[in-house]
């Protein structure tokens, strides 16, 4: 048998030298899907929480409007929560698909929902608040669908979390 020049000696690794396609780890696309869900929620979800009237009043809404929605607050603990509960999914995905799956779907129908208000003229505040708030529930609901799908294994426990 000839040795094969471009091969690797006896006892060295061989993967350095083995061409093939490497595929993203499921559970790494997870973890950073989920990364961005929290970074999302936190982010709209603070705000609203800790000075909801002066956040409304800064992306746009008049002051008379912002008083009156200053009770929408529970919205912003809602998002904090939600952000919170997510680091369950980074810690021990194994069989959290049903929180990462109602995520994809908060962000889904959070972007519709900037959609439609855009499209009808009912939007409340800046438009520039409305695009990035669209464009920003958007992609992290593409990322968090996509990750959903790859991560199958690693809610069943079948792959490594990571």
């Amino acid at each position: 048998m000839q040795d094969d020049p471009q091969g690797p000696d006896e006892g060295q690794d061989p993967s350095p030298t083995i061409h093939t396609r490497q595929t993203k780890d499921p559970a790494r696309s997870l973890k950073t899907a989920m990364l961005a869900y929290i970074v999302v929620n936190t982010i709209v979800g603070l705000p609203l929480l800790v000075f909801p009237i002066s956040f409304l009043d800064a992306v746009g809404f008049d002051r008379i409007v912002a008083d009156q929605l200053g009770g929408i607050r529970w919205v912003g603990a809602v998002l904090v929560a939600w952000a919170v509960g997510s680091s369950l999914v980074i810690a021990q995905p194994e069989g959290r698909a049903t929180l990462v799956t109602t995520g994809a779907l908060q962000m889904t129908f959070a972007a519709f929902t900037f959609l439609w208000t855009l499209s009808t003229g009912e939007k409340w505040g800046s438009s520039a608040f409305h695009l990035g708030l669209l464009g920003l529930f958007s992609a992290t609901a593409l990322l968090m669908w996509a990750a959903r799908f790859r991560a199958r294994k690693v809610f069943k426990g079948l792959a490594s979390p990571g």
